[in-house]
Order: structure tokens, then sequence, then C-alpha cells
């Protein structure tokens, strides 16, 4: 249904502006406060170059220590100049202390057993030395028997063919042919 336009025009009067003028002066605060912040602040830009290099004048570098540890103390103070050889931080050296002791200790350890080794290797050689000898010895001595022994076997033959001539001519006793055969066995 429509309706007319006095009526209309009467709403439109009866609205109240003042929420419509403080969103305003809010929107134009804001508007104008970005637009210092665009104007009259520093922005850091950064830009992506192949060539250049970016250093920074305060920054932070990393320092590598050789071993794990412990800081015990430190002299390190923002801003301050630190020069070459300049002790920043002291670590904690308990165990590589100890270490050390302990690894002395065996060097100290080594030369007593050096001599002793010494002294056992030279009375194993005197000892295969003399084991040479005796081997030696025991070679010759087996050589001896041996010719004794052929020696005996050879008599034994010897023994053996004459007393067959002798017994073959009827000269030996039989008691005599029968104690020879028993000490021939």
């Amino acid at each position: 249904m429509p309706t007319t336009f006095s009526r209309t025009t009467r709403s439109l009067a009866t609205d109240s502006s003042k929420y419509s003028l403080v969103a305003w002066i809010l929107g134009g605060l804001l508007l104008t406060g970005g637009m210092v912040c665009f104007f009259f602040s520093k922005i850091t830009v950064y830009e992506i170059s192949s060539k250049a290099r970016l250093e920074v004048n305060r920054s932070a570098h990393p320092i590598a220590a050789l071993i794990a540890s412990k800081v015990i103390s430190t002299t390190l103070l923002l801003g301050q100049d630190v020069k070459e050889g300049d002790v920043l931080v002291e670590l904690d050296a308990r165990t590589e202390k100890l270490r050390l002791q302990e690894e002395e200790s065996r060097l100290r350890a080594l030369p007593p057993q050096i001599v002793a080794l010494e002294k056992q290797i030279a009375d194993l050689q005197q000892a295969q030395t003399r084991n040479h000898k005796a081997a030696l010895a025991a070679v010759e001595s087996a050589r001896s028997r041996q010719k004794e022994a052929s020696s005996a076997v050879s008599f034994a033959k010897d023994n053996a063919c004459r007393f067959t001539e002798l017994s073959g001519s009827g000269k030996v006793p039989f008691h005599l042919q029968m104690a020879i055969l028993y000490e021939n066995v």
C-alpha cells in the first residue's frame, strides 16, 4: 500500500542525526590518524637482490664452542666492543681436567708396562734358543741311537750268517744254538 508523501517526510524528520554524526566523526579521526602514520612514520624496507648484501650494525652473532659444557661466567654486555683474544665466556672444564688427569696417569703407567713386556720378550727368546738347542741335541741323540741300532742289526746279521754256516757244518752244540736264538729274539 502506498503511503503518502507527507508521512514519509515526517519519518525522515524524526530520524535522529546524533548517531550518524558520531559515526562520521569517528571515521574522520581514523582517516586522519592513518594519513599521519602514512606520511610521517619511518618504515624499514627490505629488498631482494642477487648481488647486494645487507649487514646490520648491531646484530647477534653465534659463537661456536669446540666442546659442549656449562657456562660458569660471562663478561658480555650489550653494545660492548669485543676484540680478538678477549675472554667472553668461561666454560666448566672440570670433566676435561679429569680426562686429562686420567690420560696422564695412563701415560705414566706405560713405561713400566713396556719394560715388563720387553723382559718377557727377552725371556721368551732365551727359552726359544734353549728349546732349539735341546731339539738339536735330541736330533743328534736320535741319529747316534740310529747308528747304534744299525750297527747292532749288522752285527746280528753277521752273527746269524756265521751261526748258520757253523750249525750247517755241525760244529756248534744244540744247547748253544738255542741260547743264541733266544738272545737274538
